[in-house]
């Protein structure tokens, strides 16, 4: 089961500025992994700079 991209894209935000949450927290708060939200990460940051 994958994640919706609003989901991914609202994910991402905790983890980078403005609010520059920690992984592990925000790992925490979502109940996923911390090497699922690298992975986000480095497959959205492209998109989410485009989307802004």
């Amino acid at each position: 089961m994958g994640f919706s991209i609003k989901h991914k894209m609202l994910t991402l935000h905790k983890v980078l500025p403005p609010e520059n949450r920690p992984v592990n927290e925000v790992s925490r708060e979502k109940g996923i992994s911390v090497q699922t939200i690298y992975k986000k990460h480095s497959i959205n940051t492209v998109f989410l700079v485009l989307w802004k």
